[in-house]
């Protein structure tokens, strides 16, 4: 599926990953490891842009106003013709692949509890923003993925 095609531009095309990227994103996740959900604050978009900068060292959204808050987001979705965050992913990262062929540090979106979420591919889990801090999710609930930084 092409990425539609966004008012900030093009999709996120960085091809290079920090030496020590598995450090910086270690120390992302052990940081906000207790840190609790708070939509539109710190949610599953928000982590993921935090850690593609900690692979990458590049924000994958530049100069563009996230929306704060479940309101601002519905609208800026639907202004850009977006169903939801594998949509949302594949506008800023670009072609989505099988979450199969991910690597560590990777994006990839998952199920859990009927919705769909954003996270970070670490080792053999996907971590996103939870209730009580960063939550895991096994391969059985990965369906797309994002290559990041290569």
């Amino acid at each position: 599926m092409a990425a539609p095609r966004m008012p900030f531009g093009p999709p996120f095309n960085v091809r290079h990953r920090h030496p020590d990227w598995q450090k910086r994103l270690a120390a992302l996740v052990n940081s906000r490891a207790r840190k609790p959900y708070r939509y539109g604050l710190y949610d599953c978009g928000t982590f993921v842009g935090e850690a593609v900068i900690a692979v990458t060292g590049v924000a994958p959204l530049l100069d563009v106003e996230l929306p704060r808050g479940w309101m601002a987001l519905a609208k800026f979705m639907i202004a850009n013709n977006l169903n939801d965050m594998e949509e949302l992913a594949t506008a800023v990262l670009g072609v989505h692949g099988d979450a199969e062929e991910s690597q560590s540090g990777d994006v990839i979106s998952w199920r859990y509890a009927g919705e769909m979420y954003l996270a970070v591919r670490c080792g053999d889990e996907a971590v996103a923003p939870g209730q009580h801090g960063l939550e895991g999710g096994g391969r059985r609930a990965w369906s797309l993925a994002w290559a990041v930084g290569r």
